[in-house]
């Protein structure tokens, strides 16, 4: 039925949001699309960048739904993707490395919101896609310290100035234009190819989040968080800081540590009006775990049951 807020809706510059997948992630995705698009009073557009494994079936499942709750997707499987990216982690799905290939994959597209499939919207977008990024390339928010000596020793190791400018990757703010124009693909690439932490791979059990968790501990200095870890590097002097409302992240609730950028009033009032919550990390860190926080599930849930994969 016709309405003149659907009017106005449709009327108003689309909200360009892109995330990535493979097959596994598919349900979870569509939770977190779920939560953006009803929290939005503009029309939402979609780019999922999907892994092989993701199949023409799925992927037109997953359109048509899309469609019917009043948002358009472009899905853009990767299905010969940089063979260098085989090379450098083998235990983290290829899907999260298609975020650095953005810029290259939407040629058309000068910004994009880039969310993360492990997170729900509660709010609307709108501020992010107004907000001036100052001549940067990116803006995303700071990633909260699991100790102060742990997030030190890595950010030293980064080459970082402080803890601060250690952000995490789970959302973006992205300039497409200045990322193409600055051509940073094949430095971020080179980047974790040089880095790459073959230790791990003996070392660690990555089905065990203890074990993981245990590495990632004893090991700061090293290159633990593949594509975010070098991202970090090569854009470390053109990321704009933004509020952590925009990525509330777990370890906000699991760590006590505060720094110049997190303090107590900013992480509090992160917490109590978050805009996009993201449940990073292993195990139960996930909504969908068993042994996830209630509050956490009981969110994801609430999305999850509206779409194709209810249960």
């Amino acid at each position: 039925m016709w309405t003149p807020s659907r009017w106005l809706r449709r009327r108003r510059r689309p909200l360009q949001v892109a995330c990535t997948c493979d097959r596994q992630y598919i349900p979870h995705c569509a939770a977190m699309l779920h939560s953006l698009i009803i929290n939005q009073r503009r029309p939402v557009e979609v780019h999922l960048v999907a892994a092989a494994d993701v199949t023409p079936e799925l992927a037109a499942r997953l359109s048509a739904w899309i469609e019917e709750i009043g948002a358009k997707i472009v899905i853009h499987r990767v299905v010969d993707e940089d063979p260098r990216l085989r090379g450098i982690i083998h235990w983290w799905s290829i899907a999260t490395w298609f975020r650095i290939l953005l810029p290259r994959i939407l040629p058309e597209v000068d910004r994009i919101i880039y969310i993360d499939c492990d997170a729900i919207v509660t709010d609307s977008l709108d501020p992010l896609l107004r907000l001036d990024l100052d001549g940067n390339c990116i803006a995303t928010v700071t990633n909260p310290p699991i100790t102060m000596e742990w997030m030190e020793r890595h950010s030293s190791a980064l080459g970082l100035a402080s803890t601060d400018d250690y952000w995490n990757a789970g959302v973006m703010v992205m300039d497409l234009q200045a990322l193409r124009a600055g051509e940073w693909e094949d430095p971020i690439i080179e980047y974790a190819l040089a880095h790459h932490d073959r230790d791990r791979e003996a070392e660690v059990d990555e089905d065990s989040p203890r074990d993981v968790f245990t590495y990632t501990m004893r090991n700061p200095e090293r290159f633990l968080f593949p594509d975010q870890d070098a991202m970090n590097v090569v854009l470390r002097e053109h990321r704009l800081r933004i509020h952590p409302r925009w990525n509330v992240q777990t370890l906000f609730r699991r760590s006590d540590v505060r720094t110049p950028e997190l303090t107590e009033q900013r992480v509090a009032e992160a917490w109590n009006n978050p805009a996009i919550r993201h449940f990073e990390g292993p195990g139960h860190s996930k909504p969908w775990h068993p042994d996830a926080e209630p509050e956490d599930s009981a969110l994801y849930w609430a999305h999850r049951r509206q779409t194709p994969w209810p249960t």
